[in-house]
């Protein structure tokens, strides 16, 4: 079995390391001092580095999301990667000239924390689509969910929907 240890404490991690290999199971690939630096010396050790990835679970494909009825819109994904990780989600309209659009998301309502349900890495926010702000196009277009982790590796989904008014 292959292992990285990670600790700040120099004389544990490599009293630690030493130990372990002197045992017939182990190999110790290499040390790190904090996980800021767990990437680098994973990838000089020739440690493969951790998946991440983030599939939007939530709104599905071609969801309507009516801003005039102030929808609280489900924000669902399925994510993995080096804890902890932050999610950006963005709406963007299929239209020439429309800038993406930022989503503020929250916790669900009736004091549900926002959390992981390790397993299956699901997480849930809501976003309440009149605002505010406001998104500034409607029509069709594409949330999107960019994933980072503590590693800046990313990862992003997309779900095709529209953001519609009432007819007035």
């Amino acid at each position: 079995m292959q292992l990285f240890i990670v600790t700040d404490v120099k004389l544990y991690r490599e009293g630690l390391a030493q130990a372990l290999e002197r045992a017939d199971r182990f190999r110790v690939a290499g040390t790190a001092s904090c996980i800021s630096h767990l990437d680098a010396d994973m990838q000089d050790c020739g440690v493969v580095r951790w998946a991440i990835d983030v599939q939007i679970l939530a709104p599905t494909a071609g969801s309507a999301i009516n801003v005039d009825n102030c929808d609280d819109v489900l924000l669902e994904v399925y994510a993995i990667g080096a804890q902890p990780l932050t999610l950006t989600w963005t709406w963007q309209a299929d239209q020439m000239g429309c800038a993406p659009f930022t989503m503020t998301t929250s916790c669900p309502p009736l004091n549900i924390v926002c959390t992981v349900q390790p397993p299956p890495d699901t997480y849930y926010s809501f976003w309440h689509s009149c605002g505010p702000p406001e998104p500034p196009c409607i029509g069709t277009g594409k949330i999107e969910v960019q994933l980072t982790d503590s590693l800046n590796q990313t990862d992003t989904d997309e779900v095709a929907v529209s953001v519609v008014r009432n007819p007035h």
